[in-house]
């Protein structure tokens, strides 16, 4: 739902096909991680030598602006992006983690409890389901997370673990960005609350409002097919349907506080 449209005009007799040039940079760019995998030491950041994206003749692109440094690769990168988003969040966080781990969120719970002490919402969905046993366990795990939420005097009244399973495997983060109608969301494998962030990962944040409104449209979806109630669903609606109106981050600014973020 994020990627590029393209807008065929004229190519060059002769000339390779876009496509087959892009095949070709994609191709690239996982030879690149697969080669940093190998060469870096456990623990440590990934360092990738991507392959230059071949200028496309005869064709349009409006392809939304991702900094290299919104690419999420490792453990660390991943759990830095995380506590920077909640640390940013003063309205809305949604997070959908396929696992959960009790033991996780106890982890990151300081971190949520001054998201919802600035004034976040947060909501916890998953969708484990592989077997009856998995999405057992699973619901065992977000009936702890409630527990702990009951406990806490912050966050009790903001946050909560949905008790359905979605049935969806995706690993997705969406939350506002500290200011009123900007957001990011975050599409990858990272399992936000099941992670001991020690593994490699592959994510990327999106800035661009048009890419987290497909984002936010999706996520609604796979909540409705699973919860046809949920207030959730119209919430993401209506915010794919803001975020829609909005223009594009014009320009990137280093973030003393994690990877770099669009103005």
């Amino acid at each position: 739902p994020c990627g590029a449209s393209l807008t065929r005009r004229t190519t060059a007799r002769g000339s390779r096909a876009p496509s087959s040039r892009h095949s070709d940079w994609r191709n690239g760019l996982i030879r690149a991680v697969k080669r940093a995998a190998t060469e870096t030491k456990p623990g440590a950041a990934l360092r990738l030598r991507t392959p230059k994206l071949p200028t496309i003749a005869g064709v349009s692109v409006a392809v939304p602006p991702i900094d290299r440094n919104d690419i999420l690769l490792t453990g660390r990168e991943h759990e830095n992006a995380l506590l920077s988003a909640l640390k940013r969040a003063h309205f809305r966080v949604l997070i959908h983690s396929t696992f959960l781990d009790s033991a996780a969120f106890v982890r990151l719970q300081d971190a949520f409890r001054e998201a919802a002490e600035r004034g976040a919402d947060i909501d916890i969905f998953w969708g484990a389901s592989r077997d009856p046993a998995t999405t057992k366990r699973n619901l065992e795990q977000a009936i702890e997370i409630n527990q702990i939420i009951q406990k806490d005097p912050i966050l009790r009244d903001r946050a909560r673990a949905h008790m359905v399973c979605t049935r969806s495997h995706a690993k997705l983060l969406i939350a506002d960005d500290g200011s009123v109608g900007r957001y990011i969301a975050i599409v990858g494998s990272c399992n936000w609350l099941s992670t001991q962030f020690k593994r490699v990962e592959a994510s990327v944040i999106l800035r661009h409002a048009h890419a987290i409104a497909h984002c936010a449209q999706d996520f609604a979806d796979l909540i409705l097919a699973a919860i046809p109630v949920s207030e959730t669903v119209g919430e993401l609606t209506k915010l794919a349907r803001g975020l829609r109106k909005l223009s594009a981050p014009k320009r990137c600014e280093p973030d003393q506080d994690g990877p770099r973020r669009h103005a």
